[in-house]
């Protein structure tokens, strides 16, 4: 809908090869928030989804853990 240019991808790990090219990304921690603030505004973002992923061993382990 957006496009893949107006989504900024992040992760606390540098970002992978298969998905260089795609879009923006960013290597940050979430969990600092003057590091996201700053990203926000310097990339002009106006909502954030966070896709917070539980370990799959637990996920498969536990597949209707609530927070699956």
């Amino acid at each position: 809908m957006y496009g893949n240019a107006n989504v900024v991808a992040s992760d606390l790990r540098e970002e992978n090869d298969l998905l260089k090219g795609t879009g923006p990304y960013v290597s940050m921690d979430v969990m600092n928030k003057e590091m996201l603030h700053v990203q926000v505004i310097r990339q002009g973002i106006t909502q954030i989804y966070l896709l917070a992923a539980i370990l799959s061993a637990t996920g498969e382990k536990i597949p209707t853990w609530p927070g699956a």
